[in-house]
């Protein structure tokens, strides 16, 4: 802690005469007054070589308070006011920087209400300043008892981000959840300190104050000897880079920026006394051994007989990465454009566009190259472009332009040029209005499309449309011709038809015929095998007749023989 307490102590310096109290308890508190006094100026050079502003006042809500940033900002060192003037006299407004802040509003008096203020929008218009716009954070301050001592803010000026704002806007809402995460850090933090805090007089309050507020700002606040070793770091210090409190003071400047060795140190220390004030970027070695890109706010601070840099360093990574990327999406605008021209040369499709309330015209280099012109020099008049198309072309033209200037209705023409180039000889122009945020025309803007090609094409097409009309006429009379033999040969046709009809009647006929006769045969062919059976059985019966007979007839003949031999005998 860059502030001590003192336990005991008179803040008036005077001896106390209470009765009561032994003269040793009086010699301590003599001991102690010029510690609290050292103490209290290093205090105040602190808060003076902060570059954020801090304003806080007492319990009574009488501005104490105010450091050289807030005094530079305001134009002025502050008055003993009460909270309802402050609004009016310190020309606070609204984040819009034109509606007037009322009392309420004031984030130093929300703040002394006893509302935890962060990140409240409002801006300064200081006289004979440009105007400046602060992000405010603030608490009340309160003993162990609960009992109020005060309110502070700290004021951080983020005019500079301004212009990037509509840019940052992804980058802002994921920084406004880490800001609620850390207000809710700081919350907790903040209720730790207060219950450990003690009253202990006027000169303690502010060296609390102080204190509260360089270990909680939202920069990084760094104090270095002149031989470049950490003497302080805050507690946002530590969270940024990883190191802790100890770890700090065991190191030097080189440890954490290898650019600063110890020759390097010195030039920059010898550099930062002559000019009191160094504002540079650099990229810090973390903990974990990433690079880490910061803004550094440097300042010499002289204390007593010591010398210090007391710098504020901010992370600027987020910003880093918007810058990288708008330099990506101006290197792609770039070759969308190259593109652009070159799918315009390619498709022959030049654009144009015309302010008609500040009479200004504007050729793509296709355009130009379209009506044969040297890309760059000063477009032609309207009157000095019509001429370029034929009579007929250039009287529709213009009636479509007055149409569209008078109704809004976008036109699409085919235009014929009364000097053709070597390439151009047709184009198409299409057209549409232009209207200002009330809805009233504005301009026109448009292209042109050369479609020589199409139109030849077309007069080619004509052509040969021609021919294949005659061809279709030829083709026609044939087709006459051929429609009378058709119906010759469809008469035929039809008669042969009837014959084909009355010869499959006739076959129907026969096929009936032979079916009966063949029935007729086949009853007859059964009848005839019948028989024929019966003939078999008769051949074989007689066969076996004929068989016996021949036996018997060689039976007679034997016993013919036997009898004629016996008659003999």
């Amino acid at each position: 802690m860059l502030i001590e307490r003192v336990s005991h102590g008179n803040s008036t310096g005077e001896e106390d005469m209470t009765p009561g109290i032994d003269q040793s308890g009086i010699d301590d508190l003599k001991q102690a007054e010029p510690a609290l006094m050292r103490e209290k100026e290093f205090s105040r050079c602190l808060l003076e070589s902060m570059a954020d502003g801090v304003v806080a006042c007492d319990a009574d809500g009488i501005l104490t308070l105010f450091n050289r940033s807030a005094r530079e900002w305001h134009g002025m060192d502050p008055l003993r006011l009460p909270p309802d003037e402050w609004a009016r006299h310190f020309d606070l407004f609204r984040s819009d920087g034109i509606t007037p802040l009322s009392t309420d509003e004031v984030p130093l008096a929300r703040a002394f209400r006893g509302e935890v203020v962060r990140d409240a929008g409002m801006a300064i218009r200081a006289k004979g300043q440009p105007i400046r716009f602060i992000l405010a954070n603030g608490s009340v301050i309160q003993d162990e008892a609960g009992q109020k001592l005060g309110a502070v803010t700290i004021l951080h000026d983020v005019t500079e981000f301004g212009r990037l704002e509509q840019k940052l806007r992804k980058a802002n809402e994921e920084l406004e959840q880490r800001v609620e995460e850390r207000t809710e850090e700081l919350r907790r933090i903040n209720q730790q300190l207060q219950i450990e805090l003690t009253e202990k007089g006027r000169i303690e309050n502010t060296l609390m104050l102080t204190q509260f507020s360089v270990d909680h700002a939202a920069d990084c606040i760094m104090w270095v000897r002149p031989d470049g070793r950490y003497c302080y770091a805050n507690e946002a210090a530590s969270r940024l880079l990883g190191y802790n409190l100890e770890e700090f003071l065991g190191m030097k400047t080189s440890d954490i920026n290898p650019v600063h060795h110890t020759e390097k140190w010195q030039f920059h220390w010898e550099q930062l006394k002559r000019e009191k004030t160094l504002f540079f970027e650099a990229s810090l070695l973390r903990k974990d051994g990433t690079l880490l890109p910061v803004e550094i706010h440097a300042n010499h601070v002289e204390f007593g007989d010591q010398e210090y840099n007391c710098a504020s360093v901010r992370d600027i990574s987020e910003r880093k990465q918007v810058e990288e990327s708008l330099r990506q999406s101006g290197v792609a605008v770039r070759m969308r454009e190259r593109m652009l021209n070159e799918s315009q040369r390619v498709g022959q499709v030049g654009g144009w566009d015309w302010d008609a309330v500040n009479d200004v015209i504007w050729w793509s280099d296709e355009y130009y190259r379209i009506y044969g012109l040297e890309p760059g020099t000063p477009p032609p008049n309207y009157q000095d472009h019509l001429r370029v198309y034929t009579p007929e072309s250039a009287e529709r033209l213009d009636a479509a332009v007055k149409r569209a200037m008078e109704s809004g209705e976008p036109y699409e023409v085919d235009l014929e040029l009364a000097g053709p180039t070597p390439t151009t000889r047709w184009i198409v122009a299409r057209c549409e209005v232009k209207h200002d945020e009330n809805g009233a025309i504005v301009g026109l803007r448009g292209t042109a499309h050369n479609i020589t090609e199409r139109k030849l094409a077309e007069e080619e097409l004509h052509l040969q449309a021609a021919e294949l009309e005659e061809e279709v006429a030829e083709r026609q009379m044939a087709q006459e011709s051929l429609q009378e033999k058709a119906l010759l040969l469809e008469e035929e046709i039809e008669k042969r038809q009837e014959a084909q009809e009355e010869l499959e009647r006739l076959n129907e006929r026969l096929e009936l015929r032979v079916q009966e006769r063949t029935a007729e045969l086949e009853a007859k062919s059964d009848e005839l095998e019948q028989k024929n059976r019966e003939l078999e059985r008769f051949n074989k019966l007689f066969v076996g007749r004929e068989l016996k007979m021949v036996e018997l007839k060689e039976r007679i003949r034997e016993l013919e023989k036997h009898q004629t031999s016996g008659g003999l005998a």
